[in-house]
């Protein structure tokens, strides 16, 4: 209870304890206590009935006062209702998503710390004392103690990137089937735990959402992790991060091909950033080029690459192609070929255009992009410069010829190159 001089009561409203079927009156006698805390609470009393703060009662309800000794020497005053919280009815009042109130404090002006970290204008930080404490940490011991380093990695993991492949040397001990004494790390786990401390000892310094501002949202796969960064533009129109987010592929994920797994990245972390950018179009970038057509147009020839079109199909969103990752993303491994099995001796050196499917929107994405964005070309123009490509007239020559060869015409007369099937490889003419 609140200690200071203006101690007062508002009767704006009266307050009501509903309690459960068959409850009964609970009373208890007063604790034991000296004559100092006993002339504490005597004179709490009178302030507060002095106060009209509280008032006299002859109820069948009764509990007990408990003085919480303060550091400075006085004590703090307390009713113990913890038997009355048995058997009154439990109010339902859900609480707000923390992560979305601090998402909302983007345009606010003065600093605020929350449990872990500090919300300053426009920027959300990781407070001092938690780094401090991650650097004079030590490689745990016991099993508890590995478990409860993760959880700490775990709630500051939207500020570091890469920490569910980093941390999987770690993820080994945790489970129920290890010792309960870690034996001594071996390199590969002691290498875990050193670069767990510099990601999360050297933080990235995230951005705040905005509202009206364009987000980003580049996306890496490898063969046990998919990643994510979102980034949304600011003032200065440069890019800055605003959520980290990653995790290790399940066991049914591990054998996907890599343009597989590059989709289910997209799909995954498109899902799960959905609250920032929902409604609103945003610019999808990865370094696996193919997701450029693969996600806007039909008929891809993989149920699973199907399923991934249609997960998305409630979101606006543009692909982009880019090259080489900056230092936010996770590098990604080396890409496999893949192609068709055809041994066809016939140049496929033949440009690619994208169909933009009629529920994408495009992306003004000159400044996201190290190249031209993929645009959208019709159906009369794609037939008229087919008509008079040269090239196009020999592939269509082929297929009268009853060659088989890795293009097809569609029913529209369009030309258009298989898809590969799953495992295949395709040579490459030097």
């Amino acid at each position: 209870m609140w200690t200071g001089q203006a101690l007062g009561v508002i009767k704006a409203t009266q307050h009501r304890i509903d309690l459960n079927a068959g409850a009964r009156p609970v009373c208890f006698a007063p604790r034991g206590a000296g004559h100092t805390a006993r002339e504490a609470e005597k004179a709490e009393v009178k302030r507060q009935l002095e106060a009209d703060f509280i008032e006299l009662t002859s109820s069948e309800w009764g509990f007990p006062v408990v003085l919480v000794p303060n550091k400075d020497g006085t004590f703090l005053f307390c009713v113990d209702y913890r038997l009355l919280s048995i058997v009154n009815m439990k109010d339902s009042y859900s609480l707000p998503r923390m992560d979305e109130c601090i998402d909302s404090l983007g345009f606010f002006r003065w600093t605020v710390e929350h449990p872990g970290h500090e919300i300053n204008p426009g920027r959300l930080d990781v407070m001092d004392a938690h780094t401090r404490e991650l650097r004079a940490a030590h490689f745990p011991t016991t099993r508890t103690q590995v478990r409860r380093f993760v959880r700490i990695c775990n709630v500051f993991r939207w500020f570091a990137t890469n920490i569910a492949r980093v941390a999987a040397p770690l993820t080994d001990l945790m489970g129920s089937t290890a010792p309960v004494l870690v034996p001594p790390a071996s390199p590969l786990q002691q290498q875990a735990f050193d670069r767990l401390k510099v990601a999360l000892t050297t933080p990235w310094v995230l951005a705040l959402p905005r509202r009206g501002r364009k987000y980003v949202l580049d996306v890496d796969a490898c063969g046990t992790q998919v990643d994510a960064s979102l980034l949304q533009e600011q003032d200065d129109r440069k890019l800055q991060p605003v959520a980290f987010i990653s995790r290790r592929l399940g066991t049914n994920e591990l054998p996907y091909g890599i343009t597989e797994k590059e989709c289910l990245a997209v799909v995954w972390a498109s899902l799960k950033l959905r609250p920032y950018f929902e409604g609103d179009p945003f610019l999808v970038r990865t370094d696996h080029d193919c997701l450029r057509w693969i996600l806007n147009i039909e008929g891809s020839g993989k149920p699973r690459l199907a399923r991934c079109r249609l997960r998305l199909s409630e979101l606006e969103f543009d692909v982009a192609y880019k090259p080489g990752m900056p230092h936010y993303m996770a590098d990604s491994i080396s890409h496999r070929m893949s192609g068709g099995s055809d041994e066809t001796a016939f140049d496929d050196a033949v440009r690619v255009f994208a169909v933009r499917a009629n529920t994408v929107r495009g992306l003004d994405a000159a400044n996201y992009v190290g190249g031209p964005t993929v645009r959208g070309i019709d159906r009369d123009a794609a037939l008229s410069a087919q008509a008079d490509d040269r090239y196009c007239q020999d592939v269509v020559k082929a297929l009268n010829a009853g060659r088989r060869i890795a293009f097809f015409e569609d029913s529209n007369g369009i030309l258009r190159r298989r898809a590969a099937p799953a495992g295949a490889h395709q040579r490459r003419r030097s």
